[in-house]
């Protein structure tokens, strides 16, 4: 506590300053919670403005973080260096925020193995940000923000970032406001954002700035991709009951005010001076915002070496319960996956019904909350819910057990402890893949 006096000999007026907020000064790590595994400690300190008596500004902050592997008996240190960004000022004092400045990596020997510099325009968005290896080389990203409509320092969004492999710039080039090197860099990325009109609850100005409309790579100069984007082209359809919280006076499915949501995605085809065709993926809404329907490429344009027609994933969000009971359709989880001929997904919710018409395969289960995770993996060896079963059935005669990967004449059941039981001999050929099920790649 400080007394300011005023002048006139009034009676001193107490002050309760607080100096920054508490920080972590050490972090331990035990395997079995008794023995320590890795200790590390924090150090702090602040380098003031001369004379320290006259100024409450700080020019420098640096924390070091010392890493004590106490099972090998090493310890390497990491020091991150901070400086000084205004963000206004308060009852007549310029207030600052530190920005990261350098991150200096060391290795046990207490040699450096490199540094990451950075730059700022303001205490949100990054300007430039360098790598420096311990042999000088350098490597580095240049970023520019908009878009179009607001200040380029402003927007946050990224419109343009460069990047620069090593020994191509110096350490020393990335500075606060340091516009990029005049080289080509070797890697471009460059997005647009597309403009969207005012809507219902925000009707004085757009408010959606964040939907990229092409996003276009290039290497050392050279366009080498480009995907395309298209939004709210189709309407949305209807949720009955209505759904439980959703906007019905602002954003029911029979207007057509401006919702974000991409239904189109064109990845464009670059084969140097041979013709070919743009992959463009087509998606379907509901009034929620829940895809419904996925057309692949290949349902939009004809693949000549692809088997089969059908080639739309079809979504659901049927609300399943296996506890409690909502006050009316959530329409929040996705419930229910119809693939279309080759399988690769992740996908979360209380319950969840999957089906292969290809390969005839379904997949159900239920999952409570700490299993979702597992349920948007279930990869090959994840295939572990509470309450769960995989049925392979169809007119092929063989079906790949998914734990072992060796080709069974049998369909399995696996329970949430991972074995199987015998449940049909009738299956379709479906393999594990690395995702999950997969049927064969027709």
């Amino acid at each position: 506590m400080i007394y300011h006096i005023p002048s006139g000999g009034n009676p001193s007026w107490p002050c309760y300053i607080r100096y920054d907020s508490p920080a972590i000064t050490q972090r331990t790590v035990s395997y079995d919670g008794v023995n320590v595994a890795l200790q590390q400690t924090f150090g702090y300190s602040t380098t003031w403005a001369s004379p320290i008596a006259s100024s409450t500004n700080w020019v420098s902050k640096q924390t070091v973080v010392t890493t004590y592997d106490l099972v090998r008996g090493n310890n390497y240190q990491t020091v991150y260096t901070y400086s000084p960004i205004a963000i206004g000022a308060s009852g007549g004092l310029v207030q600052y925020l530190p920005a990261e400045q350098s991150v200096v990596y060391k290795d046990f020997g207490g040699n450096t193995l490199k540094t990451v510099t950075k730059a700022w325009i303001d205490p949100h968005l990054l300007s430039c940000e360098l790598v420096t290896l311990n042999n000088g080389a350098t490597s580095g990203s240049w970023y520019l923000y908009g878009p179009v409509g607001q200040l380029p320092d402003k927007g946050g969004q990224i419109v343009d970032k460069k990047e620069y492999d090593y020994n191509l710039i110096s350490p020393s080039a990335c500075v606060n406001f340091a516009s990029p090197p005049s080289i080509t860099p070797t890697r471009e990325t460059a997005t647009t954002y597309q403009t969207f009109a005012n809507t219902p609850i925000f009707s004085s100005v757009p408010s959606i700035f964040d939907r990229p409309s092409s996003v276009i790579t290039y290497g050392a100069g050279t366009r080498v991709a480009e995907a395309d984007y298209a939004y709210d082209q189709t309407s949305v359809a209807n949720v009955p009951g209505p759904p439980t919280g959703h906007d019905e006076t602002n954003y029911p499915s029979s207007v057509t005010t401006p919702r974000g949501n991409i239904t189109s995605t064109t990845q464009k085809c670059f084969v140097g001076a041979t013709s070919c065709t743009d992959a463009v993926t087509k998606y379907a809404y509901d009034e929620t915002g829940q895809v419904l329907t996925l057309i692949d490429p290949c349902g939009n344009t004809p693949c000549n070496d692809m088997a089969g027609t059908n080639h739309t994933t079809n979504y659901s969000y049927t609300d399943h319960y296996s506890s409690g009971t909502p006050p009316g359709n959530t329409n929040g989880y996705l419930t229910g996956i119809t693939y279309n001929l080759v399988h690769r997904s992740k996908h979360a919710g209380d319950f969840i019904h999957i089906q292969y018409p290809a390969a005839g395969l379904r997949f159900r289960g239920w999952a409570r909350s700490p299993e979702r995770d597992r349920l948007r993996r279930h990869r090959k060896d994840n295939l572990l819910l509470q309450r769960c079963s995989i049925q392979c059935f169809g007119s092929v005669s063989q079906c790949y057990n998914n734990q072992s990967d060796k080709l069974q004449s049998q369909s399995r059941e696996y329970n949430c402890d991972g074995r199987a039981g015998t449940r049909s001999s009738r299956a379709a050929h479906v393999r594990p893949g690395r995702h999950g099920l997969q049927g064969d790649d027709l």
